[in-house]
């Protein structure tokens, strides 16, 4: 069975694990969840700072079955079974088509598949797993995976829970269903939340080609990382442009399959890249250990439920070493998707500043910001908009980033630009909430402003006051964000910018 496949039936259909048809499966398979869930909740409703705890412990136990069960099982049959899904799951990611639906339960379950593939990796790694030929058929895998799916489903609601002060929470049956619940104000956050996501990534796929596969992986990273050369070279001993060209190479040259994991010899992937590249292998060896994961990154903190604390994962070191037959340093196994997804988020990483780097100012957060700052008003001027930043208002009222006025119209827009980093995970939920607040109090101050100063700003952008009739503030952001639909303000992207903008023409 495909990840795909996985992913439109049975995460869908597993998700539900409080049927009785799921308890008796995992009851023959792995363990009984129905009756996990009873030893650690009573038959009731459960909500608020209760209900966190008990998702939290009731996790933990689940993790711990898991754990137990990969235990039981041949490590590297385990590992191979699992990455073949994994791989599959990022080659959809990458892929992005499910974005184009508007089943948001089916882009929520895609994009939660690499991350419950790289659990399941993860467990098996940690857990060790038998040297035999105790090999796992496709019902214990195919149930490991429902359970993991219900392990980061717990997960999450807690997470849910902790970032929205703790407001919804759960109801266990008599016969260990449990059933979500979530206040209706952040239900409705979310959800728009997941639409702005949706709009955004269906823009850009319309507005410019994107990677889908592989094959079109071209040289686009290494054009990407070449400014970061020098920084990367003092601290790592190797450009980062080297470290794409490997990478590069490898899914291009080196794995056959369009998606699906493969298994190498350390040594002849070495021989290969060394022949294809004309590098060394010290060179070689340190661009792989980037991507090379295995037990001693998995931090003891990481057996139990806080699933978001993991320091390295999969996710960004898809490479694990196979020990075994095929030499001192054994085989590689790992996937193109994966690979280029691991990429990919370790080169956000350096741009967030997660990975430590002295970067030169143009490439700061800072620098960033501006030429985003810069971007909105590009974007206001090809709408006909007559467009100024502002630096005069007093230091309580702060610059503003961009007034734009139609005269034609009668439209004035007051605008912030932000750049915040894009995460589609729950846990910066409240201090997103907050800081939209936080925004909306500030712009509110500014559109006062600019009321109270309109002889200034007209003469300025050179039109007639008087023909204006209204003033709009909205505060634009790079990427979707958690925001209430009550703010005096709209926090849209500059996609949705894009939309309202056209309607002025």
């Amino acid at each position: 069975m495909h990840a795909y496949s996985l992913i439109k039936n049975n995460w869908i259909i597993l998700r539900r694990f409080a049927s009785p048809h799921f308890g008796r499966m995992v009851r023959m398979i792995c363990f009984d969840l129905n009756k996990v869930v009873l030893d650690v909740c009573e038959p009731r409703q459960y909500s608020g700072k209760e209900a966190h705890s008990k998702l939290n412990k009731l996790a933990r136990t689940i993790h711990e079955n898991i754990t137990n069960i990969c235990a039981l099982h041949a490590k590297t049959d385990l590992l191979v079974k699992f990455y073949d899904y994994f791989d599959e799951a990022c080659y959809h990611i990458i892929k992005g088509s499910h974005w184009l639906g508007k089943n948001l339960e089916v882009i929520s379950s895609v994009e939660k598949a690499p991350s419950i593939l790289r659990y399941l990796l993860e467990v098996t790694i940690f857990a060790g797993g038998s040297s035999g030929n105790t090999a796992s058929n496709d019902e214990v895998v195919t149930s490991l995976i429902g359970a993991a799916d219900w392990f980061l489903a717990l997960c999450n609601h807690s997470d849910f829970l902790f970032y929205s002060n703790f407001l919804g929470g759960f109801a266990v049956s008599n016969q260990g269903e449990i059933k979500f619940t979530i206040d209706e104000k952040m239900k409705e956050v979310s959800r728009a939340y997941l639409e702005e996501h949706r709009f955004r990534r269906i823009s850009i796929k319309l507005e410019k080609p994107r990677i889908k596969t592989t094959k079109d992986f071209g040289q686009r990273f290494q054009s990407f990382t070449q400014p970061y050369d020098d920084v990367f070279e003092n601290k790592y001993g190797v450009k980062l442009s080297t470290v794409a060209e490997v990478i590069e190479y490898t899914i291009l040259k080196i794995v056959k399959n369009l998606h699906g994991g493969i298994r190498i010899s350390h040594n002849i992937l070495i021989k290969r890249l060394r022949k294809g590249l004309k590098l060394d292998k010290k060179t070689l060896k340190i661009a792989l250990g980037f991507f090379e994961i295995d037990k001693n990154f998995l931090s003891e903190d990481w057996q139990y439920y806080r699933f978001f604390n993991v320091p390295v994962s999969v996710s960004r070191r898809p490479i694990i070493r196979l020990y075994g037959k095929m030499g001192r340093k054994g085989e590689l196994l790992f996937g193109p998707n994966a690979l280029m997804r691991a990429f990919v988020l370790q080169f956000t990483d350096i741009q967030r500043g997660i990975v430590k780097l002295e970067v030169p100012g143009e490439l700061s957060s800072e620098e960033r910001g501006r030429k985003f700052e810069q971007g909105v008003r590009t974007e206001l001027r090809k709408y006909d908009f007559e467009v100024r930043r502002f630096t005069e208002p007093p230091s309580n009222v702060g610059e503003i980033d961009a007034i734009a006025v139609r005269e034609d119209r009668g439209i004035l827009l007051v605008i912030e630009a932000k750049s915040p980093k894009m995460d589609l995970s729950p846990k910066d939920m409240k201090w997103q909430l907050e800081k939209a607040r936080k925004w909306c109090n500030k712009l509110d101050k500014k559109v006062r402003w600019v009321d109270a100063n309109m002889d200034l700003i007209a003469t300025r952008l050179q039109f007639d006051k008087n023909r204006i009739q209204d003033i709009i503030g909205i505060i634009v952001s790079r990427v979707p964000w958690y925001y209430e639909k009550d703010l005096s303000f709209k926090i849209a992207t500059i996609q949705e910018l894009k939309l309202l903008l056209s309607s002025f023409l």
